[in-house]
């Protein structure tokens, strides 16, 4: 959930076919998400998907989800579901909200090492590099 705002293009842009084959994916991985993990599917669905060189990962500010395709295209299927179910427990959980003044960037870690315990307990399959660590389970990003 990073802050795009005021951020500088920090990915390269997509070819045409990387477009193409990013939004696929994305789209088979919200279909994999109504199927096995209906929940999740009903944060996804409401936000809308918007390529971006701002983030090299994905991001979302409350209202859409930004990616890079570069990253999508890097990942299986039940990965960018699981990525789709993080952001969308961003948004459920008002993380966008509830920062106040904190470090963007801190908090943020805080709030993916909250989540990504949630979203491996439902039993999706993070990427690897995924922010987990147990002595987390149970506690908020604050």
């Amino acid at each position: 959930m990073t802050q795009l705002a005021n951020r500088k293009n920090i990915a390269d842009s997509a070819t045409e076919s990387e477009s193409a084959d990013s939004l696929k994916r994305l789209q088979q991985a919200r279909a994999y998400l109504m199927v096995h993990h209906p929940f999740f599917s009903v944060l996804v669905l409401s936000l809308k998907l918007v390529e971006s060189t701002l983030t090299e990962t994905m991001a979302t500010d409350g209202r859409k989800i930004y990616y890079s395709p570069k990253f999508v295209l890097g990942m299986t299927v039940k990965q960018t579901a699981s990525v789709l179910a993080h952001e969308g427990l961003h948004v459920a959980l008002c993380h966008h909200l509830r920062r106040g003044n904190r470090d963007p960037y801190w908090w943020n870690v805080a709030a993916d090492y909250a989540i990504n315990l949630i979203v491996q307990q439902a039993r999706l399959a993070l990427p690897d590099g995924a922010l987990l660590d147990e002595q987390y389970r149970g506690l908020t990003a604050e």
